[in-house]
């Protein structure tokens, strides 16, 4: 067998933070003790002494099969951008693509040579199948362990109502999860600019859509994460139905890597896709800390090529040499302007990036936690690496902000046991990523 000793670690488990080895072999972790000895003379040690080591991260929404599709070096520097940031396991939303039958979809997406090097798996999509019933959940679920379920809301069509309401039903027979997009709708005909009183109305509309599923969500009584929630507003109408405990959301995160002033956000500013035109705020940053100390919410990952008008292009990547820069950096400037600030401890960091996610996901505690059995997917955190970046707050939130210097980094990577990034250099030639078959979702 093919040991690692990891020595001297200040190891992140589920009750505390302390000092100890993990041995790893057979892409598991067979012992996290202190003053382990090398199970063989040759097994290699690597120093940990002073740096934090956890489970890797969990990217619950990004969209690897449309990059796979691109060129052979988009699809390095996803991986690379994913093992950068920690990340060992991920998820995509499996829409029509090969075929307009779920089944086939995903057989097919299984046996595509991806070169993924996270492990991966899916959200089925309630969209554009030709048929969508309960047989296509019951499937996927008993077959093919997926145990989350996706729709854009509102539907467009009125004849989808039915079906979704046999996709609740068999969500809540089996205790699965609902992952939900709110499609956020823009005046017609308007563009990003003017015709105020047409965005106005376009903005009660989607809080009306969200309080609307909220309350059929609520009577249903179906676990449902709600992606990317960037706006106040909506969070405070997501809070009035958290005493039901099955409601998650990902939270944006309230600010942006830059190289020099803050961005700015005004009544033209697209984020997120939505014109704020004054009439929505985003979270602020002090409650945005503040909300993910709850155990139902997590972070969602940045979007590619991050843009908009009324953004300072200075404070943005537009320069960058890809659209993974924001990814690849994503865990530091949650660790900077959170872990750094004293607003997050070390384990609500890791509980946000990995455990939780991992929970949510089905993928606990096979990801998620290090204990023997686990997946040996581990990352070496460096706290003390500083880097000539900044993270930079909206004006919006607050004129006192000031910008942070970026620290902190994944100093190792380890996925499945074999080393993928030694904050030098990518060894993920001979590492392939499996498809996960998930469990239902764990409170």
């Amino acid at each position: 067998m093919d040991y690692v000793l990891l020595k001297n670690g200040l190891v992140v488990g589920e009750q505390c933070i302390e000092k100890s080895d993990i041995l790893i072999g057979n892409n598991r972790i067979i012992a996290v003790e202190k003053d382990l000895s090398r199970p063989e003379p040759e097994t290699p040690i690597i120093d940990a002494g002073g740096k934090y080591v956890f489970s890797g991260a969990v990217d619950t929404n990004v969209a690897f099969t449309a990059i796979g599709e691109q060129a052979i070096d988009k699809q390095r520097k996803l991986n690379q951008a994913e093992v950068m940031s920690g990340t060992t396991a991920m998820l995509e939303t499996l829409e029509p693509s090969y075929s307009t039958f779920a089944q086939d979809e995903l057989t097919h997406r299984k046996n595509e040579k991806l070169n993924l090097i996270p492990d991966f798996g899916y959200h089925l999509s309630f969209h554009g199948w030709k048929e969508f019933d309960a047989r296509e959940i019951d499937y996927c679920y008993s077959h093919e362990g997926i145990t989350s379920f996706f729709i854009k809301w509102p539907f467009q069509q009125e004849f989808e109502k039915d079906s979704f309401n046999q996709m609740l039903d068999m969500i809540k027979k089996f205790d699965l999860l609902l992952v939900v997009e709110m499609q956020r709708p823009v005046a017609p005909g308007s563009g990003y600019m003017g015709m105020n009183h047409m965005f106005e109305e376009a903005i009660v509309q989607h809080l009306h859509q969200l309080r609307n599923i909220l309350n059929i969500i609520a009577k249903a009584d179906c676990k449902t994460l709600f992606l990317n929630i960037c706006f106040a507003e909506e969070l405070e109408l997501i809070q009035q139905f958290s005493n039901h405990q099955r409601i998650f959301a990902e939270l944006m995160l309230p600010c942006h890597l830059g190289d020099s002033s803050r961005f700015e956000v005004d009544e033209h500013t697209v984020f997120s896709g939505f014109p704020l035109i004054g009439k929505l705020n985003l979270i602020s940053a002090d409650n945005f800390w503040e909300i993910l100390k709850k155990e139902q919410f997590i972070i969602s990952r940045p979007s590619f090529n991050f843009a908009g008008e009324g953004v300072l292009k200075d404070s943005q990547v537009h320069n960058r040499p890809d659209e993974f820069f924001l990814l690849k950096n994503f865990l530091s400037m949650v660790y900077t302007s959170g872990v750094i600030t004293g607003k997050l401890s070390f384990a609500d960091f890791v509980g946000i990036i990995s455990t939780r996610p991992a929970r949510l996901m089905g993928l606990y505690p096979q990801k998620g936690v290090i204990r023997p059995g686990a997946d040996a997917d581990l990352v070496i955190w460096d706290p003390d690496f500083e880097r000539n970046l900044y993270c930079n707050f909206p004006q919006m939130i607050s004129t006192s902000e000031e910008s942070l210097k970026l620290k902190g980094r994944a100093e190792f990577v380890f996925v499945k046991g074999q080393m993928a990034y030694n904050g030098e250099n990518f060894f993920i030639e001979n590492i392939r990523g499996r498809f996960l078959y998930r469990s239902p979702c764990q409170d």
